[in-house]
């Protein structure tokens, strides 16, 4: 007991590595549905493994939603919306890298219509 045994490493690698694969992506719609997965699985996921995988999972979702398709860009701050509900003040990391954090701010609020 207590003991991760190495499959379990190896599926949560993979797992990782698939999607940080989706979001960095070529075709917009691969990144799409990896978002739209990541906005149902974080609903169901507590508010410390959140924290834990914010700087993993919001730099990926704040570049799509620059992106040029405007169903990547809704998908992408729908996850965002997702993931701040969830786990609030997660997104502090993003002012201190330099995002326009007040400008996907405005555009969350906007993308709140989704629901």
């Amino acid at each position: 007991m207590g003991i991760v045994s190495t499959p379990y490493i190896l599926i949560l690698f993979v797992s990782f590595l698939s999607i940080t694969g989706g979001l960095s992506h070529a075709s917009p719609k691969v990144k799409e549905e990896t978002l739209g997965w990541l906005r149902t699985a974080v609903c169901e996921e507590p508010k410390p493994t959140l924290s834990k995988l914010a700087p993993l999972l919001l730099q990926p979702a704040s570049k799509c939603a620059e992106e040029a398709t405007p169903s990547l860009r809704e998908a992408a701050l729908a996850f965002m919306v997702a993931f701040a509900i969830q786990a609030p003040g997660t997104f502090c990391h993003l002012c201190s890298e330099g995002q326009h954090f007040q400008a996907m701010v405005h555009e969350m609020q906007g993308a709140l219509t989704w629901t």
